[in-house]
């Protein structure tokens, strides 16, 4: 049995082993009353608390054991414990753009509302609703909200620097702004300052290791009540056994040690005498066992040799005690083994990752770099004990397998996310229809985010059939959605639009589908019908932030400024870059071109691969060309934004028999339907711009309006084009791309 299986047994056994302790088991929680009491006091009080502490030390436990069970539901509205990295499998194609850190707390937080409704949301949309509800409800406040174990935050590889800044962002306007909400962030010592960079100097809360007297406690208290007592010297003896110098006993060890003790004790043992400890327990043999389970899955995990993890683990830390390996600042692999090896590692209590003194983590003022060493010093024995056995392999766990998967692909690790995936389908039972429903989604995601949409279609029919087996009509639906979105790649746009109707008329009153289907419809150049059904979403919840934003975006590319403007600026001011460039690009035409150069270059900071993006910038660059006076951009050029004759900024009026309708097709730079009219040899810098409106004047790193003549600006607008036409993540909607082609020429 791997140790997350031996950890995560549901079992009323005094001491919980190597899993930290749930909400439910307080009355099993020992020698942290004290700093339960405080913490508790202190959640209640700060506005934004950090708990930190070294790997080990027991923040898990702490919070959910300890200070939340003091708390209790008379005294606040505690919302469940939320985390940074999800293990969830749906259909992540069926979803509209989103940061995945904020959906992945979200959904913790909020487990039983869908996730496509989240995917809209921000954490300060999410809380002021729920602090609505709660108010309404007369139900106490404050709300607490906690995120643990959140230097998952720093786990992902390069490319989400944007995502992980927009998190902190959010997280800083709750805590400035919501005075009813209390926000707790639990996080490793070395990761507390990069929080704070952002958050400012917050209050802070220290867990450390046990010390002797609060270890004797954790030893002897939970046996209390099973027809067995400890004796004074045998407890003392078993602490003494841990301790660390400076007398401090790791508690997630300590655990451990105690869970294996109570499995050797033979059933006529009552009284727990220094004698039976002797006789029963083989601190370094427990450990060693310990150790060379952990081996095994982290080897099996990452499809490593056992024995040269094992050999690995003893040349790097074994023999003299305390022995460490540098990890340098902004470093996060050891030499000779990937960092998720050492991240595993160290979420199974083999490794510890210790600030060194005065640090306050890597990217902190001073940048000052970390050790990592063994979680205790006797593990050094215990490794030359595992390196030397046979090391098995874990017995397998289809559950256990798709839940690695799925970390590892929200981690970024697809090539483990992968051997994981297909190997929970292959260990799953043939007649558990619905875990097979959830590994071919699953699937489908790893598909989807590695850019193969064929195979992302594969899998995600074979989720809807199997969901349809077992009759769950709205997850069918999610996958028929996600369907439609994967043939829209392929550009296969008649069955697309059938995959995503066939979603909606089964769960004709889910609204997220219903937005769904409008951007599917409007990528697929429907333009009328698209805002139609976003309109109609709109009329049922006037302030959905998704159907908000796609009407504001579909907006923006049919050249209406000002209707766009009155949705996107109703977004959270946490907009995605998809969403912030469309505004970019409304801005221009409504003539703000200083504040569309701004955000334009925000947008392409923060997204420089994301063809919307660059589209919509591209449109927007334009625009600034034109309106500086640049030769080089034609009327035409400007013209072709999308039912630009005839109208003013908001597009067509329909009292004129000129005027374009969107329906009309592809046309050039802005979209459909566009070679010409009254506004095409005119002055005006795009949808709704007049002759000279506006400032010419730009912002933001390498994307301004530029002066007279030098088409410099036009330059960019073509390059930023090329760059859309040849990104793929995600690329250009078919409309848009018809656009761009013929704008550059091709």
């Amino acid at each position: 049995m791997t140790v997350s299986a031996m950890a995560n047994a549901i079992d009323r056994r005094p001491y919980v082993g190597a899993r930290p302790f749930r909400d439910d088991e307080s009355d099993r929680f020992f020698g942290r009353t004290e700093e339960a009491e405080a913490l508790a006091e202190r959640m209640l009080a700060a506005p934004l608390l950090i708990l930190h502490g070294p790997s080990g030390a027991g923040r898990t436990s702490l919070l959910r054991a300890g200070a939340r069970a003091r708390v209790g539901a008379r005294r606040a509205e505690m919302l469940p414990v939320g985390r940074l990295v999800s293990g969830f499998t749906f259909p992540t194609a069926a979803l509209p753009p989103h940061n995945p850190y904020v959906l992945a707390l979200l959904s913790s937080w909020a487990p039983q509302e869908p996730v496509a409704r989240l995917a809209g949301l921000t954490l300060p949309d999410y809380l002021r609703r729920r602090v609505r509800r709660v108010a309404e409800a007369g139900r106490p406040f404050p709300v607490l909200a906690a995120v643990d174990q959140a230097e998952q935050l720093f786990d992902r590889p390069h490319g989400r620097e944007s995502d992980r800044e927009d998190l902190l962002t959010q997280l800083a306007e709750v805590a400035a702004e919501l005075p009813q909400v209390r926000l707790l962030i639990s996080v490793r010592d070395e990761f507390a300052g990069e929080f704070e960079r952002v958050l400012g100097r917050r209050e802070r809360f220290a867990v450390r290791p046990f010390g002797l007297a609060a270890a004797r406690e954790a030893v002897v208290r939970p046996v209390e009540g099973t027809g067995r007592w400890f004796e004074d010297s045998a407890a003392e003896k078993l602490v003494a056994d841990l301790a660390a110098p400076g007398e401090t006993v790791e508690p997630a060890l300590l655990q451990i040690i105690c869970a294996d003790l109570w499995e050797a004790l033979p059933e006529d043992v009552e009284d727990i005498t220094a004698d039976v400890v002797s006789r029963h327990l083989d601190v370094d043999r427990s450990l060693a066992s310990f150790a060379a389970a952990a081996v095994a899955e982290v080897a099996a995990a990452h499809e490593i040799p056992p024995g040269r993890l094992a050999a690995w683990l003893e040349s790097t830390f074994a023999g003299e005690a305390g022995r460490t390996a540098d990890l340098p600042a902004g470093a996060r692999a050891l030499t000779g083994m990937p960092v998720g090896v050492r991240r595993e590692l160290e979420r199974l209590h083999v490794l510890r990752v210790a600030v060194r003194t005065g640090a306050d983590g890597p990217g902190a003022e001073g940048g000052t770099a970390a050790r990592v060493g063994l979680q205790h010093d006797r593990l050094a024995v215990a490794l030359q004990r595992a390196g030397i056995r046979p090391v098995s392999e874990p017995e397998p766990d289809p559950e256990q397998r798709l839940e690695t998967a799925a970390l590892a692909l929200s981690r970024g690790e697809l090539a483990m996310a992968e051997r994981h995936g297909h190997e929970a389908l292959r260990l799953s039972d043939d007649g558990d229809l619905r875990f097979r429903a959830r590994a071919e989604a699953f699937l489908g995601n790893l598909a989807h985010a590695r850019r193969e949409p064929g195979r992302a279609e594969e899998h995600y029919r074979a989720s809807a059939r199997l969901f349809e087996a077992v009759q769950d009509t709205p997850a069918v639906a999610r996958s028929l959605t996600a369907v439609g979105r994967t043939l829209l790649f392929q550009g296969r746009s008649a069955e697309a639009l059938n995959g995503v109707r066939s979603a909606v008329d089964r769960v004709p009153g889910d609204l997220s589908l219903q937005v769904e289907l409008g951007r599917t419809l409007w990528q697929l150049g429907h333009f009328e019908a698209a805002r139609a059904v976003l309109t109609e979403v709109l009329s049922r919840d006037p302030n959905a932030p998704d159907a908000l934003r796609a009407r504001g975006e579909l907006l923006a590319d049919l050249g209406r400024a000002r209707e766009a403007l009155r949705d996107l600026d109703r977004v959270s001011r946490h907009p995605s870059p998809e969403t912030r460039a469309a505004r970019a690009l409304a801005l221009a035409g409504s003539g703000d071109h200083a504040a569309a150069a701004r955000e334009a270059a925000a947008a392409l900071a923060d997204a420089p691969d994301s063809a919307p993006v660059l589209y919509y910038a591209a449109r927007a660059e334009t625009i600034l060309a034109q309106a500086a006076g640049d030769p080089t951009v034609s009327a035409v050029q400007v013209a072709g934004d999308p039912v630009k004759r005839g109208a003013g900024p908001d597009g067509p009026d329909p009292a004129r028999p000129d005027s374009a309708r969107p329906e009309s097709g592809p046309g050039t730079m802005g979209g459909p339907g566009t070679t010409g009219g009254p506004e095409a040899s005119g002055a005006s810098g795009g949808p709704g711009d007049r002759a000279g409106g506006g400032s010419d004047s730009g912002g933001g790193p390498d994307f301004r309006g530029g002066s007279g003549g030098t088409g410099a600006t036009w330059g960019r607008a073509a390059d930023l084009l090329r760059r859309a036409l040849a990104a793929t993540d995600p690329p250009l909607a078919p409309h848009q791309r018809e656009a761009a082609l013929r704008l550059v020429g091709r």
